[in-house]
């Protein structure tokens, strides 16, 4: 069995921030979260499911970027979930059929 121990984040998520009217402070955290998503696909992760609610706060007020459990390494996977799958035609179906001269 793995334990992960995380610090404890005691500002909230995004989504449960007070932000300030001003979009100096605004265009700051979102800077501050592109370089942690930066460095998250520099790392070769995936996020895949980025929204407010995995967006925390430390007492310093920085955001920080949580939930990575879904977050394979880009090389064993392409999209984010099976249903994502661009639609083919019948003969890409079923390679098996056709030679490559046909």
């Amino acid at each position: 069995m793995t334990t992960k121990v995380l610090p404890y984040i005691e500002a909230g998520t995004l989504d449960q921030q007070d932000l300030p009217r001003a979009w100096e402070p605004r265009l700051e955290m979102i800077v501050q979260i592109g370089q942690g998503l930066a460095a998250i696909h520099a790392a070769g992760i995936l996020h895949r499911d980025l929204k407010p609610n995995n967006i925390i706060f430390g007492s310093d007020g920085r955001p920080r970027i949580a939930d990575l459990e879904p977050a394979p390494p880009r090389a064993r996977s392409r999209r984010a979930h099976p249903w994502h799958e661009p639609p083919r035609a019948g003969e890409q179906l079923r390679p098996s059929q056709h030679t490559v001269s046909s």
